[in-house]
């Protein structure tokens, strides 16, 4: 059942709300672009019409981002401002449940828990062979390419067999088409929910029913909460439906835009090919991250300017007052986080790649908040994946760095030029975007 909200009549409406759909194609089309127009025009605090929260208000600030990690807001908008996505996940829970699944959870994902995995060597092999069908004079389809190494990476986790990898794209293709809010596609996106239920819950069982704990699903799978108690099969379904979507659809995001940046940025590519050449091979762990802190620099700074995800959306719990106005019990609140992670309030240059603002001591004490913003700042609802994020992101940028370098290879662009391929509820490059070998 959809949350009921309450309209925040004082605060200003984005003008250009269209019937229906409100302003859900200017936000795909330019999301952080109509968010900055709206705070020159309106100040940090406005209402947006998004489609399936007809009325939320935006708070173009950090204290938005701030007020999300307390019990002040109720997760429960995330379910539906992501309809069939989101709903019934750890995203979209709070109180006593949420933590339930968040014990659970978290214990493989910590640095410790992943190191102890097979994590690091399932992303070597996917990457390496990614990288192997790679030819000079032939185009890199790169976010296509990422995409089918993230999703490969996480079936390999939780035990899909890689030639079905076609049909869980379609399959995720279909669900995010619920996050939109258009009549009609809903029903698709429900259908292919409740496929991919299917599929999850027999690859969960057969976890339990052998009791394997070597894998990160295994683990999942077999751990149980503080009363000694496995997570509910649908418990656990649903909430790694919206994993696997969220783990392959960001990290390929960011993998893309990080190739991307290396072909249009030649200084940071020597750096990295440089830091790449005085190890034995990219990183498998998180603890072999302190022998190429530039290339983790350069995947921090990666997602703070091509932030994946757009925006996230909280329901008041109780009246508050925030920069200088009352809002009230029931308000739907939309944080815009690809919008504050280019903020020239929050970072100097915003919009130039520099990868030592993160390397710089001074800059990462006083934003190591600010390195967050992208996985959520704080708070019990901090992204659980951060650390295999990163992991994925700073072993690709190293892995391509030392195939090239061995080969006497650069990525280029060739002009050509790069577009967005939409800027919500994803921030993706176009698919028609490629990489060349120089």
């Amino acid at each position: 059942m959809a949350a009921t909200y309450v309209s925040v009549e004082t605060l200003p409406m984005l003008p250009g709300r269209l019937p229906l759909v409100g302003h859900t194609l200017q936000m795909l089309r330019s999301f952080p672009e109509l968010i900055f127009a709206g705070r020159e025009r309106f100040g940090p605090l406005f209402r947006i019409d998004g489609g399936r929260i007809r009325d939320a208000v935006v708070i173009a600030d950090l204290e938005g981002m701030r007020l999300l990690a307390g019990r002040q807001v109720s997760s429960d908008a995330m379910n539906d401002a992501g309809g069939p996505v989101l709903e019934d996940s750890i995203i979209t829970q709070d109180g006593a449940r949420h933590r339930r699944q968040r014990t659970v959870l978290q214990r493989p994902f910590v640095p410790r828990g992943l190191d102890m995995t097979t994590v690091g060597d399932l992303i070597a092999e996917e990457t390496a062979a990614c990288i192997a069908g790679w030819r000079r004079e032939a185009p890199i389809p790169i976010l296509v390419d990422m995409q089918h190494v993230a999703l490969k990476i996480l079936f390999r986790m939780i035990g899909c067999e890689a030639r079905e990898l076609d049909e869980w794209t379609k399959l995720y293709g279909r669900l995010m088409l619920g996050s939109f809010g258009v009549p009609g596609l809903g029903q698709v996106s429900r259908q292919a929910q409740r496929e991919l239920h299917r599929r999850l819950g027999q690859i969960v069982a057969a976890k339990r029913e052998s009791g394997e704990q070597d894998s990160l699903l295994g683990k999942m799978a077999n751990t149980t909460d503080d009363d000694g108690e496995l997570l509910p099969l649908e418990e656990l379904v649903s909430t790694l439906r919206v994993m696997v979507l969220a783990g392959h659809e960001t990290s390929a995001t960011s993998a893309a835009w990080g190739v991307i940046e290396l072909a249009r940025n030649p200084e940071f590519w020597k750096r990295l090919v440089a830091e790449a050449e005085t190890v034995e091979r990219p990183p498998r762990t998180t603890a072999a991250f302190e022998q190429t802190p530039f290339a983790l620099a350069y995947a921090r700074e990666i997602v703070r300017r091509h932030s994946p995800v757009a925006s996230l959306v909280r329901r008041l719990r109780e009246d508050i007052d925030l920069l200088g106005h009352r809002l009230p019990a029931g308000a739907a609140i939309m944080t815009p986080v690809v919008m504050l992670n280019i903020d020239p309030e929050l970072f100097d240059d915003p919009l130039v790649i520099r990868p030592d603002r993160w390397l710089d001591e001074s800059t990462v004490m006083k934003g190591r908040e600010l390195e967050r913003l992208a996985f959520g700042l704080t708070g019990p609802h901090f992204c659980i994946g951060y650390h295999l994020a990163l992991l994925e992101l700073v072993h690709i940028f190293v892995a391509v760095a030392k195939t090239f370098a061995a080969r006497n290879w650069t990525p280029s662009l060739r002009g050509g030029t790069v577009k967005r391929r939409a800027a919500f509820p994803l921030v993706q490059p176009s698919r028609k975007t490629t990489i060349w070998i120089d």
